[in-house]
């Protein structure tokens, strides 16, 4: 059985593990308000892991996210039961680029992420309930 590059040792040492929190800034905070208005979601972490999985759709790495932060979610509430399974992604993904993260810059990268995406999914005008995220995952899925 092949062992994807999260599981084998990556260059400069083992993965970093995930942060304790995911900081949100004031915007990324405003933007899952609105998407829990928009969609009747009331849990900002489901929201926030809709938005890394949008985000990391996109080839390009993520821009630098803001450094303000507004509220912090625990890893353990965003991730849930899956939180290998995201860190995975994540890591998998920056793998994937050829990086080799540091535990600040996978801090940053899962930041970004969630920034991104949550930029794209609230200024999607077909958002706009529960099951348009359904669709556009199925769509997206389709695409690939």
């Amino acid at each position: 059985m092949m062992k994807s590059s999260v599981e084998t040792e990556m260059p400069g040492g083992p993965p970093p593990s995930p942060p304790p929190s995911l900081r949100l800034s004031k915007q990324t905070r405003e933007q899952v308000a609105t998407l829990k208005r928009r969609t009747g979601i009331r849990h900002m972490n489901v929201l926030c892991r809709w938005a890394l999985c949008r985000s990391l759709l996109e080839s390009a790495p993520p821009p630098a996210p803001a450094t303000d932060t507004a509220t912090e979610i625990e890893w353990a509430v965003f991730a849930g039961a899956s939180g290998l399974l995201w860190w995975s992604l994540l890591l998998e993904r920056s793998a994937s680029s050829g990086d080799s993260l540091s535990a600040s810059e996978a801090d940053a990268l899962l930041r970004g992420h969630v920034a991104r995406g949550m930029s794209y999914l609230v200024g999607d005008p077909t958002i706009k309930d529960v099951s348009s995220l359904g669709r556009l995952a199925l769509t997206s899925a389709s695409d690939r």
